[in-house]
């Protein structure tokens, strides 16, 4: 209803005209009564110009439509920039008493949207990116030529503002866009003298409050950083978290504005409060449970001496970079040094020189517990250029793994990781009694399904407890249990050994492995590609020195095994060693120890595949089988040794070039490697220097840029002649081909 009026007497004044799709069009009617419809102007665009709309107005009697500058002349009003535009028609000839205006819109020719944004200490705006697209294509726009745009902070609101400018085709338009930013949190120790905001440095909280503000408020804040040092933890570290998503840096000196800006050396340690003395201490207390839902990043932490180092369960996503999992749980001396004078650097090898550990000493001593233990069904977990290294188990705590376990998460990737001298110390004549559990001293995976890149597992030692059973149990350094795949590629699994075994399901004799695989499935594959497993050192007389396979198939390829070796006499291979009639291999372009059960055997022989380019022999690596030698006795690798073991330089040994132990390029007088150009032909060299023979190399260092160079052949060519004979006009060119190498004529 019309107030005051009658509905029926207002609609018959008022109405403009029955449309053709049969409803009427309310409003004023037109200022001369003139049987005209002037139809609403269409939402416009800016693109570079002035926007200058069609009109679209017709003769309700006749249908026809008014044509411009012949019916009707229009004026434009505000439509040089995004908002309200005007058009101003005015009538012409039989319609020269019509006038009329009509408004529209015109709207930015981009849309601008900020997926994710942080206020940095100095009030400024970091952000993963500005999108700017096409309004109407969704195509992207390139800053600078289709937009400039200027972004300022509200840190008290954790929110931020941007106002972009189109430019070019786009000019004429500007978008200001009003975003959530979230605000960096800034720690200045465990404990600090007054609670501060958090959002500078001169106003830090502690760790504790930091933690209490982000649960508060996930939704304002995205990451703490931590001042390096020690932070000598009095309780248990127990982070929960279920909403937002963190990342939790260390390692700042208190000045920087973006993690980019630290020490790659400086790191934040947990330090749970075992002994750093060279006497037997206790530490029941762990250094951090994690229980996450959503992703949590962990930056520049070292974890150290607890009964554990730290665990994570919940479904969330962990991402683990430039950390370390150091000497959590070790009973009585130094679990990679034999006295209490440990070395005084970390392992020289030029791709384990970490930044932050090479020149700090080794893991100090401690007592109880495992340095990384994950058991999150559901959970992404990515561990990078990080040190699992120091850490012991006992007899008496069965699970297993001191330094990596790993259960029934959704996927594990590890790149650029030490994992080293993990389970049972080194500073005793035999092996202790103590000795770790089995299932995998170094680590235990668990229906995880894994990646790991450019990793080296090395230095650890299993004792006297633990074996493969009718539960799948088994002695061994490596343990991969379980229905997921794995791979290994370009790794080094090196100078790790077992001295200790149970019997197996039939009670025959004792064996085990330095790797030991049990999936659950005979189809469960584990890969090896790139790998170098070399110089691992058993007693066992049953199982193989390096690999041993209860169940499952390997894939191996691209690799070198060799020089596994045995302080005992045994009819299975020390290289390969397939355990079952559950247990397949299929090998290709791999070296072994030599053509030879001792080296390379299986239960059922008709389960192991030997394909294309297998080589058997000394694969002539930079340390050599009488360095290693010369690093054991008759039963084990000795302690005085270990940081040698653990350093150890598995590349191979080339006339040409190849890595030292210092990290640089130096040359074997007369020893080549068979290793180098023998991988698989089709495969490509990736990022090998030059002279690479167009051939990819084997073992970990194949397809990189420390792959050892191959030889340097010198083609010559001489005694060149060109003859017509007869009346032919193409003439027979002869010549001589000498020099060194073999050439291929195509």
């Amino acid at each position: 209803l019309y107030d005051g009026v009658e509905s029926a007497t207002y609609i018959a004044a008022n109405y403009r005209t029955m449309t053709e799709a049969g409803y009427f069009e309310y409003g004023a009617a037109e200022p001369t009564g003139l049987p005209i419809y002037f139809a609403p102007i269409p939402d416009q665009y800016i693109r570079g110009a002035a926007v200058t709309p069609a009109m679209a107005i017709t003769n309700t009697d006749t249908k026809a439509e008014l044509v411009l500058n012949t019916d009707y002349t229009v004026a434009y009003e505000n439509n040089a920039s995004n908002g309200t535009g005007r058009a101003v028609v005015t009538g012409l000839g039989d319609y020269s008493a019509y006038t009329d205006a009509r408004t529209f819109n015109i709207l930015p020719a981009f849309a601008v949207e900020i997926p994710a944004a942080t206020i940095r200490p100095d009030g400024t705006i970091e952000w993963d990116e500005v999108w700017v697209t096409d309004a109407e294509t969704g195509d992207a726009l390139a800053a600078a030529t289709d937009y400039s745009y200027v972004v300022t902070a509200d840190p008290a609101n954790h929110s931020g503002r941007a106002v972009v400018t189109g430019l070019g085709g786009y000019a004429g338009a500007t978008v200001t866009n009003e975003f959530a930013a979230k605000t960096v949190i800034l720690v200045g120790g465990y404990t600090v003298a007054e609670e501060g905001t958090g959002v500078t440095w001169d106003s830090p909280v502690s760790l504790g409050k930091a933690i209490t503000m982000f649960t508060a408020a996930p939704e304002s804040y995205s990451e703490i950083w931590m001042k390096e040092g020690v932070y000598a933890l009095t309780a248990e570290l127990l982070w929960s978290f279920t909403a937002g998503e963190l990342a939790i840096r260390g390692g700042f000196a208190g000045t920087e504005l973006d993690p980019s800006e630290r020490d790659p050396a400086a790191r934040t340690e947990f330090y749970a409060g075992g002994s750093r003395s060279a006497t037997s201490g206790s530490a029941s207390r762990r250094c951090c449970d994690l229980v996450n839902t959503v992703p949590v990043t962990i930056d520049g932490v070292n974890f150290t001496c607890g009964c554990f180092g730290l665990t994570k369960t919940g479904s969330g996503k962990l991402t683990l970079v430039n950390c370390g999992m150091l000497n959590n749980y070790i009973q009585d001396g130094y679990n990679i040094a034999e006295t209490s004078d440990p070395p005084t650097t970390f392992p020289e090898s030029t791709r384990f020189r970490r930044p932050g550990f090479s020149e700090s000493p080794w893991p100090d001593y401690c007592t109880h517990g495992s340095g990384l233990r994950i058991q999150a069904a559901g959970a992404d977990i990515v561990v990078s250029n990080c040190v699992i290294a120091g850490n012991l188990g006992q007899a008496s705590y069965g699970t297993g793994a001191a330094g990596l376990l790993v259960w029934n998460v959704k996927s594990l990737t590890v790149t650029d990781t030490l994992i080293a001298s993990n389970g049972v110390h080194w500073s005793s004549s035999s092996a202790p009694a103590n000795g770790h559990r089995g299932r995998g001293t170094a680590m235990w995976l668990y229906n995880a399904p894994a990646v790991f890149e450019r990793c080296r597992i090395a230095g650890h030692w299993i004792g006297t407890c633990g074996g493969v059973d009718g539960a799948g149990n088994g002695t061994c350094n490596i343990f991969i249990h379980g229905s997921s795949g794995v791979a290994f590629r370009n790794c080094e699994i090196a100078g790790n050994m077992v001295t200790a075994g149970k019997s197996n399901a039939d009670g025959s004799s004792a064996y085990a492995g330095n790797i030991l695989v049990d999936m659950a499935t005979a189809a469960a594959t584990v890969e090896f590609d790139h790998c170098t497993v070399a110089y691992n050192f058993s007693m066992k007389s049953k199982a193989a020195c390096a690999l041993s396979v209860n169940r499952g198939t390997m894939v191996i390829r691209n690799s070198i095994f060799a020089h596994n070796l045995r302080g005992n006499s045994s009819s299975v291979g020390s290289d390969l060693h397939l355990l079952t009639s559950s247990a397949f291999a299929e090998v290709d372009h791999t070296l072994f120890t030599a053509d030879a059960t001792t080296s390379v055997s299986a239960y059922t022989p008709a389960n192991l595949t030997i394909g294309a380019g297998v080589l058997y022999g000394d694969p002539l690596l930079a340390t050599s089988l009488a360095d290693i030698n010369g690093w054991k006795d008759s039963y084990r690798f000795t302690a005085a040794n270990l940081s040698k073991l653990v350093a150890m330089n598995l590349h191979p040994l080339s006339k040409t070039g190849y890595v030292g132990d210092y990290g640089e390029w130096t040359q074997s007088e007369d020893q080549h490697s068979p290793a180098i150009d023998s991988g698989a032909p089709s495969d490509p060299v990736g990022a090998e220097p030059e002279p690479n023979g167009g051939v990819v190399n084997l073992g970990a260092y194949g397809g990189t840029a420390e792959a050892s160079k191959s030889d340097s052949y010198e083609l010559a060519v001489s005694d060149v002649a060109i003859a017509f004979d007869g009346d032919y006009s193409q003439p027979t060119v002869s010549f001589t081909v000498g020099g060194s190498g073999s050439f291929t004529a195509s």
